[in-house]
């Protein structure tokens, strides 16, 4: 199998997917993405002197919404913790980015990617707050930690993208990116996760680990399709093995 042969035929196929129009005083870009009600994924583009605003005006949140049949804060976080995963802006329900021309096609894509997620969130409303994503990170630190690991928060890295990741792990004595994805937000945190190691995987020299808590519920097999398609799969209770490689 030819890598770039496929990487020249998706851009192919993303150029006769992907269109851009002006209306008015702006761009507007339908994505070839599609909502779950079936209506496309668009995003607006506006020049403020050099730096152009990217919005879905809140479609994703509506759409969402709507499929609830109520505004939920459980939603609103899920929301800003998509957005802060892809280094989008979050507000009162409206996802945005502001950026230069050189960011400009990046952001479109993050931007109509996290509304697609937040759109097709009903799934995460018997989520748990983000606290709990938030502890399992820790636990996961104290464990590292304790076997003499030195591990860094929020670590600065460039993806192949351009765009700027801050992991919630990084040992950088492998050179390693370690992502917990929590079980009670597992679909959520797994799609915020594959977006994160989809661009890193194309950088060179990271190490890439989505560390499963698999304790209680059952683990699903869409979370896990998603993340073996870009990462190392290490289930929390299966970890020994793990940490033995990277404390040794």
């Amino acid at each position: 199998m030819n890598p770039q042969g496929v990487a020249n035929a998706l851009v192919r196929y993303l150029e006769g997917e992907i269109e851009c129009v002006s209306v008015d005083d702006r761009l507007v870009c339908d994505t070839g993405l599609y909502y779950p009600d079936g209506d496309s994924v668009t995003v607006y583009v506006t020049d403020h002197g050099g730096v152009f605003e990217v919005t879905d005006y809140s479609t994703g949140t509506s759409v969402a919404v709507e499929r609830l049949n109520k505004r939920s804060s459980t939603l609103l976080r899920v929301g800003e913790d998509i957005c802060s995963g892809l280094g989008l802006i979050f507000k009162s329900g409206r996802i945005s980015a502001n950026v230069g021309d050189e960011g400009l096609a990046d952001a479109v894509w993050r931007v109509a990617t996290a509304s697609l997620q937040l759109a097709d969130a009903v799934g995460y409303e018997v989520a748990k707050p983000e606290r709990v994503r938030k502890d399992f990170t820790e636990e996961v630190a104290r464990e590292l930690t304790g076997r003499g690991v030195d591990v860094e928060r929020g670590h600065r890295i460039i993806g192949a993208s351009g765009h700027e990741h801050r992991p919630s792990l990084y040992v950088a004595t492998h050179h390693l990116v370690v992502e917990p994805v929590a079980a009670d937000s597992m679909w959520h945190r797994a799609t915020a996760v594959y977006a994160e190691f989809g661009d890193l995987m194309h950088t060179n020299g990271y190490g890439r680990i989505a560390l499963i808590d698999d304790r209680g519920d059952a683990v699903k097999d869409d979370a896990q399709n998603l993340l073996q398609q870009v990462s190392r799969l290490v289930y929390w209770k299966h970890r020994t093995r793990w940490l033995d490689q990277v404390s040794g």
